[in-house]
């Protein structure tokens, strides 16, 4: 999986955003949750997706269904009327999610400043 980390205008000023880099579902859903994720709730959720004892456990927040279900993590969006859930490799998200809270802990000063992230760059260990 592949995201594009950046900033965006909206009308109030700039904000971060992920979006997905190849327009796969699983990888639009993840980005869209990221986007969703302020430095806090990415710090707390975290603490759960790295600790390996946690195998059961709802991540998410008032608009995202997450949850950790032992190696896998299973994304939707919440109060929804239609199935839209994706389940994503546990590592992929932990990933991601710490990725995203670099970006977030950043002090960036030119907002068109992007970040790349390929989750394959976690096999490369």
């Amino acid at each position: 999986m592949k995201l594009i980390f950046k900033y965006v205008k909206f009308l109030s000023g700039y904000g971060p955003r992920s979006v997905s880099f190849n327009d796969k579902h699983d990888e639009e859903l993840l980005a869209e949750y990221l986007t969703n994720t302020n430095l806090e709730l990415a710090v707390h959720e975290l603490k759960f997706l790295g600790d390996k004892d946690v195998k059961e456990r709802a991540i998410g927040s008032e608009a995202w269904d997450v949850d950790i279900l032992g190696n896998i993590v299973s994304i939707e969006l919440s109060n929804t009327s239609y199935p839209d859930k994706v389940y994503i490799d546990r590592e992929v998200v932990t990933y991601a999610m710490s990725k995203w809270k670099e970006f977030l802990e950043k002090e960036i000063k030119d907002y068109s400043y992007e970040e790349i992230i390929d989750t394959d760059d976690l096999y490369k260990k």
